[in-house]
């Protein structure tokens, strides 16, 4: 058996031109949302096309672009799993998934 283990994920949104609770409220939601579908691989019992177990910053900015709408715009995207900043990209491994528990804007 593979326990599980809680990757956290810390987004950091610049830049945000229009920034109510509602839109917040939107970009958690669609974070919350897209890292419910990254999850470690698994040889053998899961199709290689369908592999999302990675998480990088276009990922990031394509799910906050989505909740914000095309009249809004950010200028910057970071984000940290287990407190390390990623610069690339994240593989989450052996029963690692990832959780978001905190959204900043600045």
């Amino acid at each position: 058996t593979q326990s599980v283990s809680i990757g956290d994920v810390e987004v950091t949104v610049t830049g945000l031109n229009t920034n109510t609770v509602a839109i917040q409220t939107a970009i958690e939601s669609a974070l919350t949302a897209m890292l419910a579908t990254v999850r470690p691989f698994i040889a053998g019992a899961d199709v290689l096309a369908d592999r999302n177990d990675t998480l990088t910053p276009s990922k990031v900015a394509v799910a906050v672009q989505g909740a914000i709408g095309n009249a809004n715009y950010f200028s910057g995207i970071a984000f940290t799993v287990n407190a390390t900043p990623v610069t690339g990209s994240y593989k989450f491994t052996a029963g690692e998934i990832p959780e978001l528990t905190n959204v900043t804007y600045n």
